[in-house]
């Protein structure tokens, strides 16, 4: 468990409400596949957004980091890769 933490990362979103208020999106989970960043989830948690949300990274500490790139994956087999 210690040994492998730091690769288990949450990813989740927020958007603004029709009020203007900061609203929960999607959360999910995803794992480290490179040391410069690049993380895995699942594709559909990149599906039917809301206009204007936004994602960030979590990591085990609480160190939060915006998600800036989209870098591919497989909808088939639900596999997304980004930054």
């Amino acid at each position: 468990y210690a040994a492998v933490l730091p690769s288990v990362f949450v990813v989740g979103s927020v958007y603004k409400d029709k009020g203007g208020d900061w609203a929960d999106g999607i959360y999910a989970t995803a794992w480290v596949a490179a040391a410069d960043g690049v993380l895995v989830t699942n594709w559909h948690v990149f599906e039917d957004l809301n206009p204007g949300e936004v994602f960030g990274a979590a990591d085990h500490n609480g160190n939060v980091y915006p998600v800036v790139d989209f870098l591919g994956g497989d909808k088939v087999a639900d596999v997304a890769v980004f930054r």
